[in-house]
């Protein structure tokens, strides 16, 4: 798997969000329910894991997991899609300016085939990996201010970090601490100024204003949700901005950050 549609350069991305929502709560579901990394782009994993990359873990993980859902969810369920399941896809193909290689007339049609719509779909598979490469974005776009959701998530990324038996591919000892947890490196400032949008500037924990626009007295920091003594990565998805206190007072524990969000009106 590879990710073809993401352009890390671009200052803006046109975004449809056509059943973005119902891919989003996909993915969700699959973070609540604990599900691991699988068939994903391990050299990419990686990259994400020891250093910031702006194709983040939660990048890797959307997409891999889309591709998984629909994959099993056809083999089991696809002698009851029909129809208007294929058009769904079309409609979804089209708003991207995506055109499926086959018609779906053609398995439908095929008296023998106890499964048409996973034929289709498995004959088509190139195609929704193009797809979900431009509904990922969508999807990040979502769930990157979910603060509870990447709590979670964190704690699989973590996982995946701590035990070697849940991954094929090896961490290098350069990237490595003696007690096999990752380095810690310089967060690159196009992802604290990300972070920091994201949490309107203020800290995760206390609400404290870090904008430096009404007082000068609270330092921001940006803090790994998952400490990396304790298998987190060095990813934006597991930064925080907080203030000093809270970031000191927090030290290694794993905290829920507060559930209060400012109402827009």
């Amino acid at each position: 798997m590879s990710f073809i549609h993401f352009n890390p350069a671009m200052n803006f991305e046109e975004y449809k969000f056509q059943y973005v929502y119902e891919f989003a709560q996909i993915i969700q579901t699959a973070i609540e329910s604990e599900t691991m990394f699988w068939n994903y782009d391990e050299s990419l994993a990686l990259e994400a894991v020891t250093h910031f990359r702006k194709i983040s873990l939660l990048h890797i993980y959307i997409y891999s997991q889309l591709l998984n859902y629909y994959h099993h969810y056809y083999r089991k369920n696809g002698d009851i899609c029909d129809i208007s399941d294929y058009n769904k896809w079309i409609e979804i193909g089209l708003t991207y300016g995506i055109s499926f290689k086959t018609d779906f007339s053609q398995y439908a049609n095929n008296e023998s085939d106890d499964n048409p719509f996973f034929h289709w779909y498995q004959d088509n598979e190139e195609v929704f990996e193009c797809l979900f490469d431009f509904i990922t974005d969508e999807v990040f776009f979502c769930l990157f201010s979910n603060h509870q959701l990447l709590v979670k998530f964190n704690k699989i990324v973590s996982l995946l970090i701590k035990n070697k038996e849940m991954r094929n591919w090896q961490i290098s000892e350069q990237f490595l601490e003696k007690n096999g947890t990752i380095k810690r490196v310089r967060i690159p400032k196009w992802a604290k100024d990300a972070v920091f949008h994201r949490d309107h500037g203020k800290c995760v924990f206390c609400g404290k204003d870090l904008t430096n626009v009404y007082t000068h007295a609270n330092k921001v920091n940006f803090d790994h949700i998952i400490p990396l003594n304790k298998f987190g990565a060095n990813d934006p998805c597991n930064l925080q901005t907080t203030c000093e206190h809270c970031n000191k007072s927090k030290n290694d524990r794993v905290d829920n950050p507060s559930y209060k969000y400012e109402p827009w009106w």
